[in-house]
């Protein structure tokens, strides 16, 4: 006797299936390492701003100057007495994969914050009321991080 209410897929079907999906894969891989690449910029740019924010507070709250080091290798970290020994305040951070500084304005990639949370002129190229950073991902995406000099606001944007 023969059942005519068993239900499955055969194994045509089942392949069929697999093949779709296989090219369907192959098709958003591209768009997910875009993808990748914008959230490790998105990641590096909140960590910079994070590291200005905690330097900021810090002089404030402690009445002595603090600053956030930008390094060419990608490292950065919040400093203590920024103008002498620069001892590392907590735990150097480093730039997500395939980011990098595409410009740094501040002297000697030093963003030092005075006791009433401005931001100290001497770490500004001459002329200039604002400190930037610039990250890029190394396609045409990329951010910045802007520093006020008189109130030590800051400030990111997409560019």
């Amino acid at each position: 006797m023969i059942r005519t209410d068993e239900r499955g897929f055969t194994l045509s079907e089942l392949m069929i299936v697999m093949v779709v999906l296989g090219i369907l894969a192959t098709l958003a891989l591209p768009n997910l390492s875009s993808l990748f690449a914008k959230d490790n910029l998105r990641a590096s740019t909140t960590a910079i701003t994070s590291s200005l924010y905690l330097a900021r507070t810090k002089s404030v709250n402690e009445g002595t100057p603090f600053g956030a080091q930008f390094l060419s290798t990608g490292e950065f970290y919040v400093v203590s007495d920024p103008k002498g020994a620069r001892e590392p305040f907590g735990v150097p951070r480093r730039l997500e994969k395939g980011v990098v500084f595409a410009r740094n304005t501040f002297e000697d990639g030093l963003a030092i914050f005075n006791e009433y949370g401005q931001l100290d002129r001497s770490c500004l190229p001459s002329g200039s009321l604002t400190g930037e950073i610039v990250l890029s991902n190394g396609s045409v995406d990329s951010t910045r991080v802007e520093v006020t000099f008189i109130s030590g606001r800051i400030r990111e944007t997409n560019r």
